[in-house]
């Protein structure tokens, strides 16, 4: 898994004296390198090291000698030149070549391999893979009376009775008559695919049986019965308690990783942020055993396509108690009434891409559970859980992490939009400032903008900016060298990035 900085630090003001931000110089490297075909060969073929930068975590993964791991760089100085101090890093030497690097990877054309494969993964059809995992059953039934249409090729081994038996019988033949209405009631309301779950009991074996009503079609997902002690509601209690009372994103962030990991089991529990420019944050996170840190990490948006984030925002929970499964098929594969696929997009039971389970193996991990975060009905971010062996939650403590992720939903966004607002207040105190020290200047008004430059570099969140006036060059703060930034300004003056990015933010 790759990782790179946010882009949203990428800012870039260009108004009468063009302002440049020394974030836009380190960012804009590292989002560029996956795409830069000579580049990407060489981190194929050579150990990474991280760097840090003012910021904090510089996730940019450069060629590092090869008797050097990558834990050895972590102890580089907090500056954005301690790079050169960095076995096997004297190749980029800052700041000559640093500016031609930039140009570089900007210029450079996609990697076709790259761009096919992701391009693959996004078209994948997650919704209709025709299996389920092996940790439950599946049955979908239609029609009046209800009829058996398809079931799990595991029938027999958790239900005693081939899919030969079972299909076309109506479901009464199946279920007593109390359970069967039951199921016809829940039929009847197709208002919501998201059916309350309900105890069932087939001879002598006690199942919690999901459904979900998809059109015409009824979709029952059979798991094990675990009964639900008071201790467990006690904990949940006090966790909704906890999330209740925090009055900020990182208390509640802390509180929230830490109870749902003592309430699963799981080592790993992070929550995942999607920024704007669709890649993700781990803002949080709580860690015991031998699973890698990611706190702090970014992700690129590649990693979650666009259908995956979609079911995120349809579904709640998604569990997978064990990633190197066999997916058990539906019988028939497709419905007999339509020649179509099942679509499971709602089922908890759904087999998953192996893609993602690939891509959890080279994570170390063996199973996970992610509880979608949603604000405004759009996709926030996830809590994402792992643990390095086999790990089942019941149904039940599945639905109570539902819960807990339903009213962290409602906490973030209300804290958010507190914080929004208390920023901009402040940003308009800023702008205030600054523009009562322009006012202020005895010549030129860009000299009232020199005078204050940690308030234009609050603005940007920058960790330094340059303004250059005629000849003149400021620097403030952390910055490339005189030289390199006015090279680099030449070079986005001739290209027109300024303009570009000026037009984008005024549309």
């Amino acid at each position: 898994m790759q990782a790179f900085p946010r882009q949203s630090q990428l800012k870039l003001r260009v108004q009468r004296a063009p302002v440049m931000v020394t974030h836009f110089l380190l960012s804009l490297a590292c989002i560029s390198r996956a795409r830069h075909p000579d580049l990407h060969a060489a981190l194929s073929r050579q150990p990474r090291i991280f760097l840090r930068c003012p910021s904090g975590p510089l996730a940019a993964q450069i060629p590092a000698a090869a008797d050097k791991k990558p834990s050895e760089s972590r102890s580089a100085s907090n500056d954005c030149t301690s790079y050169q101090a960095v076995a096997g890093c004297s190749r980029l030497k800052h700041p000559v070549e640093f500016t031609q690097l930039i140009k570089d990877m900007l210029d450079a054309k996609p990697d076709a391999a790259l761009e096919a494969a992701l391009a693959e993964c996004a078209r994948e059809p997650i919704r209709v893979p025709g299996a389920i995992q092996p940790h439950g059953v599946l049955l979908s039934v239609a029609g009046a009376p209800l009829c058996i249409e398809q079931v799990s090729a595991n029938c027999a081994t958790a239900l005693g009775m081939t899919a030969e038996e079972l299909l076309g019988k109506p479901l009464s033949w199946l279920l007593s008559p109390e359970q069967s209405a039951l199921i016809d009631h829940a039929y009847g309301h197709p208002a919501a695919p998201h059916i309350d779950p309900i105890k069932l009991t087939l001879g002598t074996a006690h199942y919690s049986a999901s459904l979900q009503r998809i059109d015409d079609v009824l979709i029952i997902e059979l798991e094990d019965f675990v009964e639900t002690g008071h201790g467990q509601s006690r904990i949940l209690a006090r966790v909704l308690r906890n999330l209740q009372a925090a009055t900020t994103l990182e208390t509640l962030f802390d509180i929230s990783v830490h109870e749902i990991q003592a309430l699963t089991g799981y080592d790993r529990v992070m929550i995942y942020r999607f920024e704007p420019e669709g890649h993700g944050k781990v803002v949080a996170q709580a860690l015991t055993g031998p699973l890698p840190s990611y706190s702090g990490l970014n992700f690129p948006g590649s990693d979650i396509p666009a259908q995956a984030r979609e079911l995120y925002r349809l579904n709640w929970i998604r569990v997978i108690p064990d990633a190197t499964y066999v997916p058990v098929p539906l019988i028939p594969t497709l419905r007999p009434a339509t020649g179509q696929p099942l679509d499971l997009g709602f089922s908890t039971l759904r087999s998953v891409s192996p893609v993602h389970c690939e891509y959890l193996k080279n994570m170390g991990v063996r199973s996970s559970m992610s509880i979608s975060l949603l604000d405004g009905g759009e996709l926030w971010g996830l809590v994402a859980c792992g643990h390095p062996e086999p790990l089942r939650v019941s149904r039940e403590l599945r639905d109570a992490c539902a819960m807990i992720g339903q009213l962290l939903s409602v906490k973030i966004s209300a804290i958010v939009a507190t914080d929004v607002q208390r920023e901009r207040e402040a940003k308009v105190a800023l702008l205030g400032q600054l523009a009562d020290a322009m006012s202020r200047a005895n010549h030129e008004v860009l000299d009232g903008l020199v005078s204050r430059p940690e308030l234009l570099m609050s603005l940007t969140l920058a960790d330094g900016a340059a303004v250059l006036i005629d000849d003149q060059v400021h620097l403030f703060g952390t910055c490339p060298a005189i030289e390199q930034v006015r090279e680099l300004y030449t070079w986005i003056r001739d290209t027109g990035l300024a303009h570009q990015r000026t037009r984008q933010r005024a549309t």
